[in-house]
Order: C-alpha cells, then sequence, then structure tokens
C-alpha cells in the first residue's frame, strides 16, 4: 500500500509539472526524473521497466518522426500559406473567419495530433487577428477546445489514441467504425456551440490587406511527395498491421533532410525548438504505469467503480471519471491512471475505448487539461492576449460538457 501511495504522490508531482513548468523545465524531464526515482526506490522493477518502456517504441518513435515534420512545416511556413488562404475565404467576416479557423483547426487536428495544432496554428494566427484589429480570445478558445475535440478522431490525433490502442492491441477498424462516427457528431455538436455562444463577441474588424505568401515551390512539392508517400506506407502497413511508428519517424527524417538543404544551420535551430519533451514524458509516464498496474490496491478501487460487469452505465462512468480527472490532472498522466488501474483489475480491454473518448475531451473543462491547450496559451502569453480561465470555462462549461458526454454516448452504443 505504501508503494502505490508514493507512486500516486510521484504521478502528482508530474501533472503539477506538467501544469505548471517549475524553473523553465520542459515537462518530460520531470516525469523522467520521476521514472528514474520509482525504479531507484524499488517502486517499479528494472524488467518491468524495460518491459513498459519496449512496448512503448513504436508510440516513441511515431510521435519523433511526428515532431520532426511538424518542425519542418513549420520553418518553412506551410501552415502560413493554409492561413492565408483561410483569410482569403473569410474576406472581412469574422464569423467566417471563426468557422474557417474551426475548420482547419480540426483538419490538421485529425492529420497532425493536437499538440501539432497547437504548435502551428496559434503563434501565427494572434498575429494575424491583431493586424485586422480583432480580439484574439473567441478564436484562441476555439482553436483549443476544437483541437481537443478533433483529437479523437484518429488513432493519430492524439498520443494517447496510440498509446492505448498500442498496449491493447486493438485494430484500426475497431478504431474507425467505433469511436470516429461518434467523434465526428461530437466534433460537429461542439463546432456549433462554439459558434453559437461566441458569435455576438465577434465585433467588426479590417479585412486582410498583406498580399497572400507564395511556398518555395521546390519545398512544397518535396513536402507534398514526403507526406504522399507516408500516408501510402501508413495505409499498407495498417491493412498488414504493422506499426506506424518506422515509417513516420523516416520520413520526419527525410523533411528534416529537406530543410536543411534549403536552410542549412537554420534548420538546427528550427529542430531543436520542436516539442521534444514530449517524448521523455511519454517514456517516465509509461514506467509509472508499470508500477501501478501491480498494485492490487489499485485493482479493487478500480473494479469498484467499473463494478461486477462493463455495462454502458459503466463505461459512462469510466468515461466521465477519466475526463474528469484528465481536466485535473492533464490527459496524459490521467489515461495512464485510469488504464493501469483497469489494467490491475482486469477491465481495460472493453473499457479502452472509453478511457480514450474520456481523455481526450476532458481536458476541455480546464485550460490546462491537455498539452495543446497548455502550448497555445502559452504562444499567446508573451503578446497579452492570453484568454482568461473565467472566458475559457464559460464557453467550455457548456460546449466541452455537451461535446464529452454526447460522444461517450455515441461511443458506447456502438460496441
Amino acid at each position: 500500500m505504501l508503494s502505490l501511495v508514493i507512486l500516486l504522490a510521484l504521478f502528482a508531482a508530474t501533472c503539477v509539472a506538467v501544469m505548471t513548468r517549475p524553473f523553465k523545465i520542459g515537462p518530460g524531464w520531470w516525469s523522467a526524473a520521476a521514472a528514474v526515482f520509482a525504479i531507484v526506490g524499488g517502486l517499479v522493477s528494472v524488467s518491468q521497466a524495460w518491459a513498459s518502456l519496449g512496448a512503448m517504441i513504436n508510440v516513441l518513435t511515431f510521435f519523433g518522426g511526428l515532431i520532426l515534420l511538424t518542425a519542418v512545416l513549420l520553418r518553412v511556413g506551410a501552415l502560413e500559406v493554409l492561413l492565408d488562404r483561410m483569410e482569403e475565404w473569410s474576406g472581412d467576416s469574422p464569423r467566417r473567419l471563426l468557422l474557417a479557423t474551426m475548420a482547419v483547426t480540426a483538419g490538421v487536428t485529425a492529420i497532425f495530433s493536437n499538440d501539432a495544432a497547437a504548435l502551428l496554428i496559434a503563434p501565427s494566427l494572434v498575429g494575424r487577428l491583431r493586424a485586422r484589429g480583432l480580439a484574439p480570445t473567441p478564436y484562441i478558445l476555439a482553436v483549443a477546445i476544437m483541437a481537443n475535440s478533433a483529437s479523437l478522431l484518429l488513432p493519430v490525433s492524439n498520443p494517447v489514441n496510440l498509446l492505448l490502442l498500442d498496449r491493447q492491441h486493438i485494430p484500426l477498424s475497431h478504431y474507425l467504425v467505433q469511436v470516429t462516427p461518434a467523434a465526428t457528431a461530437g466534433l460537429a455538436v461542439t463546432g456549433l456551440l462554439i459558434a453559437a455562444m461566441s458569435w455576438h463577441r465577434l465585433g467588426p474588424g479590417r479585412p486582410r490587406t498583406l498580399p497572400l505568401r507564395k511556398l518555395d515551390r521546390p519545398v512544397l512539392v518535396s513536402l507534398v511527395v514526403l507526406l504522399g508517400a507516408l500516408a501510402a506506407v501508413d495505409i499498407a502497413f495498417v491493412v498488414r498491421g504493422l506499426p506506424l511508428g518506422p515509417p513516420t519517424l523516416v520520413a520526419g527524417g527525410l523533411g528534416a533532410v529537406v530543410l536543411w538543404l534549403r536552410t542549412g544551420n537554420r534548420a538546427a535551430r528550427s529542430l531543436t525548438a520542436a516539442p521534444w519533451s514530449l517524448l521523455p514524458l511519454v517514456a517516465g509516464l509509461a514506467v509509472l504505469a508499470a508500477g501501478l498496474q501491480q498494485s492490487h490496491a489499485l485493482g479493487q478501487i478500480s473494479a469498484a467503480v467499473v463494478g461486477s460487469t462493463t455495462t454502458l452505465a459503466a463505461q459512462l462512468r469510466v468515461g466521465i471519471l477519466t475526463g474528469l480527472l484528465a481536466a485535473m490532472v492533464n490527459n496524459l498522466p490521467a489515461a495512464f491512471l485510469v488504464s493501469s488501474g483497469l489494467a490491475a483489475a482486469h477491465h481495460l480491454g472493453p473499457m479502452a475505448v472509453t478511457v480514450i473518448a474520456g481523455a481526450d475531451l476532458g481536458p476541455n473543462l480546464a485550460p490546462a487539461g491537455s498539452l495543446s491547450t497548455i502550448l497555445i496559451f502559452a504562444a499567446v502569453e508573451g503578446r497579452g492576449d492570453r484568454p482568461s480561465w473565467r472566458s475559457f470555462w464559460r464557453l467550455s462549461g457548456v460546449a466541452g460538457t455537451v461535446g464529452l458526454v454526447s460522444t461517450l454516448g455515441l461511443a458506447t452504443l456502438v460496441r
């Protein structure tokens, strides 16, 4: 019991570090330090830690490649061109711009993950809004909530999705049938609520006057070919049941080479500024989770929450509990904690999808619920454009709650 208390305390400390970033040290390094402490203190055996990290190789290589691709796209200005077209379509209408912002956020999140959407969209969007005399808050909040909501669409849209799917060996077809339709419906409901609640807060602004950017054509062609090849390889790997990590890492490496050939030493600065702390964050939490899975006390608690059968009511309970926990302690630690408890109680298999949905959508209930929301708020912090927590809760209290409950209900009905 003492070891469980200490492991939970380490989890809590990691959660605080994720949300507050003490001494400006990335949250991943605090997670790694907690894992080392757990191993040295005998809370997690070396064999358990090694097995846990071995099971994470596919996920870690996938997100390593994705971080590289995101850094390349950010450096060459690919998203700037997309945002230019978004502004061109919206014209001088702030309302059309809000709809376009939500659509672009959902699309980038679905393909590149919610963290990538935060890094690619938020910093540039604020400057564009200021140039047009528009208050950034409604748009930044829409990006934050839509990034979390769209992160349930595909397995690659959120680190949590791949973590649990990889651990439970859930096939892609199962996810696409059970989760994607419910996530799409929930995303549509959330978007409509955001638009309805933000409509009257969108004051008049100036139309865009800057010329449209043109991307370096050789770079554009190289990236399009690279991403197209990656998509084709990913489809082939999914059909054959092979892991997606290796081809994604190779694609990221090739993208980095393309960037280096075009920009030289400036490529190194862009790549080192990427959010690499995500990798030790996941690895450290995986080690802590390995110890929690062996806890009989945590298993008994989880079994009591689930009940004797995995009924619809039990799935909703687990999903809502995961969502609330994600809002309080961040979604990655919440997903590891809940899944570890369910694994100890031998209930994780039928509950994995419910945990994923709760962990993905729960962060819409609190500003520090996910790394993507933290990144979005951090991107606008220094400009004085950071939305207040009150404004976040005013919008997310309705849109986030309705999106979470409706999506969970639909996902648990398709079993």
